[in-house]
């Protein structure tokens, strides 16, 4: 993404009239990058993260992610565990977590408890960092996307906004893509 809008702005200037960007392209890391994120200002995309939550979930993962390398000199740390690759990694582990929990750690016979709490928590979902998220059938997550700006801070940072949420997104997209959709 960083080599595409150096590139890009390169031949065409700044982005925000130009493209609507795929959630990996104003992700956190992207805009923390002093030549690339000024650029991305005004660039509309979707995620299944919203980097300016206030829920519980969000706050409390930011504050152990920011104090946990309080030393680290690394400026991309939280920006990138506060983004789409960081967010569902901490779902993924607070499902993991949860289930090992539930089993008290037995992990005997193939892991068949342990899988069988993990479908138990995707059935019955759970609130994530990214908001509630159930499972379908497939093993789909179901839930939540958002509709993110990058948008420029008085103090020249960018960062993700908030414009809309969707709630419940599945597999299909509200039935926009199903089994008789042509490819």
């Amino acid at each position: 993404t960083i080599a595409f809008v150096k590139q890009y702005t390169q031949l065409k200037g700044d982005l925000a009239d130009k493209i609507i960007g795929g959630s990996i392209a104003i992700d956190p890391s992207v805009l923390a990058d002093p030549d690339v994120g000024p650029r991305m200002a005004g660039v509309v995309s979707g995620s299944s993260t919203n980097e300016d939550s206030t829920t519980p979930e969000y706050t409390q993962y930011v504050e152990t992610l920011t104090n946990s390398w309080p030393d680290s000199g690394d400026e991309l740390i939280v920006p990138v565990g506060k983004g789409l690759f960081g967010a569902n990694w901490a779902n993924g582990a607070e499902a993991i977590a949860q289930a090992l929990e539930s089993v008290n750690g037995d992990l005997s016979d193939g892991g068949k408890a342990f899988r069988e709490a993990l479908l138990q928590i995707g059935a019955d979902g759970f609130e994530s960092v990214e908001g509630p998220i159930t499972l379908d059938e497939n093993r789909n997550a179901i839930g939540n996307n958002y509709i993110i700006q990058a948008t420029q801070q008085d103090d020249g940072t960018i960062v993700n906004k908030t414009l809309d949420t969707i709630s419940d997104v599945d597999e299909s997209f509200g039935d926009n893509f199903t089994a008789s959709t042509p490819t």
